[in-house]
């Protein structure tokens, strides 16, 4: 089964744990097609917007999204919103789902598959950030 993934990195910690995720996803899929896109706080600063359209395009055209982290000034920027609520607005993703498969490892415990869902704070305090 083939898949397009857009993956971005963000800021801080993403930088380091995305490389590795991408790594392990390509080990365990090696039909993916990774797509990188860029958004956080850096890319505000090089750029004026910490969520460029092309990255979100990008994530619309593949639909899954791998996103790292977003780093958030401790101080109002003009300008700057979280992408990471944008993102989840946009593409009406109220939830996350992680899932996981029983592997044939000493460790695992055989036939056990689940699937973690999470809900976003956003959708419980939508007027918290715009």
């Amino acid at each position: 089964m083939s898949f397009d993934l857009c993956v971005i990195e963000g800021d801080g910690i993403g930088k380091e744990v995305i490389p590795a995720a991408v790594e392990v996803l390509r080990g365990i899929f090696p039909q993916v097609k990774i797509y990188m896109a860029e958004a956080g706080w850096e890319v505000f600063q090089r750029c004026g917007t910490p969520l460029p359209e092309e990255t979100l395009e990008l994530a619309r055209k593949c639909g899954a999204v791998l996103f790292g982290a977003a780093a958030s000034p401790s101080y109002p920027v003009e300008g700057y919103y979280s992408p990471i609520v944008r993102l989840r607005r946009e593409l009406q993703a109220y939830a996350n789902l992680r899932p996981t498969r029983y592997l044939p490892v000493p460790t695992a415990r055989e036939g056990v598959n689940l699937c973690l869902v999470g809900g976003t704070p956003e959708t419980l305090t939508p007027a918290q950030k715009k």
